[in-house]
């Protein structure tokens, strides 16, 4: 077998699984071409419950396997990426000692997927709460399949013991305690393994091309880089084309005339952001994971100030791009939270902002949606007109990116007869620091570089130990933050010169994350404006009309006004 590939991969998908291909690929040497028709981490990656967890849920219908593989990938985050993820508490109210063991059982056997069970279920109605014991066995499991190296087994604690969220004590009587991991911004992560696979490409001395805001388009055996303003940039003859456009696949297939049967059913899932004070004490230790009425799981979590709360589950047709929360699902949370804590009396006034991603899940006949197999898979076909293979990812979450990324890569290498020189599997993320040293290199930088902790803290929350690097090149006027903002004006020319930004909204939503800050203003969008006219070279107009399509986004699909 050979160990290396003249032509280069084209994947099509800057999402978390086209990124976790691309890096797989560039450190053992491969060609890539990773091409996103936006931006990156625009789909499904942005618009997450922001979680590295195992999926306990996933007990009920018998996803063991994924289960197992999901709690092993959350292990290697806290190994590899700590500067990204921080476990979390999870507390998960419980009203009874063996409510929904049967619904349970029949969802284990298969029941919501086989069509006999699903009618037993509708004859049974309404599903039952889960109970104590029903929590406990799932729970153990969770711990088991976890393995020796386990963040912390499960508890069980009474509803009012010190420490633990002031749920409802009319309504609930034990809450069953355990731990996952919470990733605040897996956009920065996405940058991360960019990054990282562009700095490899460089080593291997192989080509490493990103075209956000690009399409790529087949011709006579070639694909075409095509701009948004419908020009050729660059012209590839690809040796494999992975198609890692999320829910977007099917409708990617048909673009570049490959046929194929359906493959993706996504559904939609949107989130509610809130600086509730309120809400946010409730969660000082930990997030929650509470039962609705209608028998969906919903989460409630600490995220930094403010408090996020989701997800729906709703079958999506159209543009995943066109997703947004309805108000039937913003209400829908609000009652949650109220449900479970009525002494908070969230309203639809305190909502801050919300999202809503579409998943890229397999199609599947009608039914419960929860049911749907949230497992990864590939499925392989031709180009027609290159003759060259074509995989298609369906499936995948942030938790097993790593895991898909690895799976897909070795797909490659044996189509291509390639062989795999290198692992990723203790390959550490850029910006890795052992989370026992971070406070004090931050006051080490702090200290030697002048500039202030909170700055520091800043820019470490978005790129960790990188931090050290980048200030050190800092002049006066650079370590000035931006107005409204504790990022510092060099931070932002930095990421403008190295982590492909080509929009305003680019820089707001997907690189520095201040579309979660409440504080955001129209100040700090011309400034950032500013500062992207000097690297782009953008006129006034330009400039206008970046800052209306900025805020036109944050309110179109973010409910979010400045």
């Amino acid at each position: 077998m050979s160990t290396r590939s003249e032509q280069p991969v084209l994947i099509l998908g800057g999402g978390i699984n086209g990124c976790a291909v691309a890096r797989e690929l560039a450190v053992n040497g491969v060609p890539v071409c990773l091409v996103e028709k936006n931006d990156l981490a625009y789909g499904a990656t942005s618009k997450s419950s922001r979680l590295i967890h195992g999926g306990l849920r996933y007990l009920e219908y018998g996803d063991f396997g994924l289960v197992r593989e999901s709690l092993l990938e959350r292990q290697r985050w806290l190994d590899l990426a700590p500067h990204f993820v921080e476990t979390l508490r999870l507390y998960i109210p419980v009203e009874n000692r063996f409510g929904g063991f049967w619904n349970s059982v029949l969802r284990f056997m298969g029941g919501l997927r086989i069509w006999p069970f699903r009618r037993l279920i509708v004859w049974w109605g309404r599903p039952a709460p889960r109970g104590l014991w029903l929590a406990r066995i799932g729970l153990w499991l969770y711990d088991f399949l976890a393995g020796t190296r386990n963040i912390e087994k499960h508890s069980v604690h009474s509803v009012g013991e010190e420490g633990t969220p002031p749920v409802d004590h009319r309504r609930y009587r034990w809450l069953c305690a355990y731990k996952d991991c919470q990733i605040l911004h897996p956009e920065r992560f996405i940058v991360s393994q960019l990054t990282d696979a562009r700095s490899a490409a460089s080593e291997q001395n192989v080509t490493f091309d990103v075209w956000n805001w690009h399409t790529a388009r087949p011709a006579d055996g070639e694909y075409e880089i095509i701009n948004a303003n419908g020009e050729v940039v660059k012209t590839i003859t690809p040796s494999l084309v992975i198609n890692a456009t999320g829910a977007w696949g099917d409708q990617t297939l048909a673009n570049i005339n490959v046929k194929s049967e359906r493959l993706f059913g996504g559904t939609r899932g949107s989130h509610l952001v809130t600086c509730h004070t309120g809400l946010r004490e409730a969660l000082r230790t930990g997030g929650i994971y509470a039962e609705s009425r209608d028998g969906r799981m919903v989460f409630l979590l600490p995220f930094g100030e403010a408090t996020l709360i989701g997800t729906t589950d709703i079958r999506f047709e159209g543009d995943p791009g066109e997703a947004i929360a309805t108000e039937e699902e913003i209400l829908y949370l609000i009652n949650m939270v109220n449900d479970v804590m009525p002494a908070i009396e969230l309203r639809r006034e305190d909502v801050d902002m919300h999202y809503s991603g579409v998943r890229p899940l397999p199609h599947a006949p009608p039914g419960s949606t929860a049911a749907i197999s949230r497992d990864h898979e590939i499925v392989e076909t031709r180009d027609s007109q290159s003759d060259c293979p074509l995989l298609t990812l369906i499936g995948g979450k942030l938790t097993t990116c790593g895991e898909f990324g690895a799976e897909v890569a070795d797909r490659v290498f044996a189509r291509l007869g390639i062989q795999r020189t290198n692992s990723l599997q203790e390959r550490p993320y850029p910006g890795f620091a052992p989370p026992e040293s971070v406070a004090g290199r931050q006051t080490d930088y702090s200290d030697n570089c002048d500039v202030s902790i909170e700055l520091v803290r800043a820019m470490w929350q978005l790129c960790g130990s990188e931090t050290e690097s980048i200030i050190a090149g800092f002049s006066d006027e650079d370590c000035e933050p931006v107005p409204g903002t504790r990022l510092p004006l060099g931070f932002v020319r930095w990421v403008l010169e190295h982590e492909w930004v080509e929009h305003l909204e680019d820089l707001v939503l997907r690189r520095l994350m201040l579309v979660f800050d409440h504080k955001l203003t129209h100040e700090t969008l011309e400034k950032l404006t500013d500062l992207m006219a000097a690297q782009h070279d953008w006129s006034a107009d330009r400039q206008a009309e970046e800052i209306s399509n900025t805020l036109t986004t944050l309110g179109r699909l973010y409910g979010k006004t400045l």
